[in-house]
């Protein structure tokens, strides 16, 4: 996975952490809603004191963001070449038979894609999930990822990607990242952000 995607994930996962709509996140950043929305759509790397500005004031609101990690994930953003990017923007290929995210329109479509996926995967045990993280996700976890009609938690989608073997994994992360921006759009146009 590219790691100007997985920064992406780190931002997108801290705001709506705390609860921030976009444009509150602009507004208690002082950067412009139309470059947050460029960073979370990892289409542009935030210079490295402008991300720690980012980082902070989510950290200030109670996300919990390890600047260390987020600084290291930045870090090798910046060497990453640009045929990376260009392969995360890659769509699923039907050579593979992998399920394709891009339908789905809601957190309840994408949670069924899952299911597909994990299918395709062959249908693993959420024990067996568990061991293929390396312990970092619960069974339990997984097992709640598929059977719930929320959108999963970035970092354990990343998990469970890898280990149901997902050959094309930056669909999976584009789309989550669009579900999730649309939900959180959805939410402050209901004025309860």
């Amino acid at each position: 996975m590219s790691d100007r995607v997985r920064l992406a994930g780190q931002l997108i996962e801290g705001r709506l952490s705390v609860g921030f709509s976009m444009r509150e996140f602009a507004r208690r950043s002082g950067v412009d809603a139309s470059s947050i929305s460029r960073f979370e759509d990892a289409q542009r790397l935030p210079s490295l004191e402008l991300l720690h500005t980012l980082v902070r004031k989510l950290n200030e609101a109670g996300a919990g963001l390890s600047w260390e990690l987020v600084h290291e994930i930045h870090d090798r953003a910046k060497r990453e070449p640009d045929k990376e990017l260009y392969n995360s923007l890659r769509p699923v290929g039907p050579e593979t038979g992998e399920p394709d995210p891009a339908g789905a329109t809601s957190a309840r479509d994408y949670v069924q894609a899952l299911r597909e996926l994990h299918i395709w995967a062959g249908k693993p045990s959420m024990r067996e999930l568990e061991v293929r993280s390396g312990g970092h996700v619960s069974k339990s976890t997984f097992h709640n990822m598929l059977t719930d009609d929320r959108l999963p938690r970035f970092e354990n989608l990343e998990i469970f990607l890898t280990a149901c073997g997902a050959k094309y994994p930056q669909a999976w992360l584009r789309k989550w990242r669009f579900l999730a921006r649309a939900q959180d759009i959805g939410t402050a146009r209901r004025g309860t952000a």
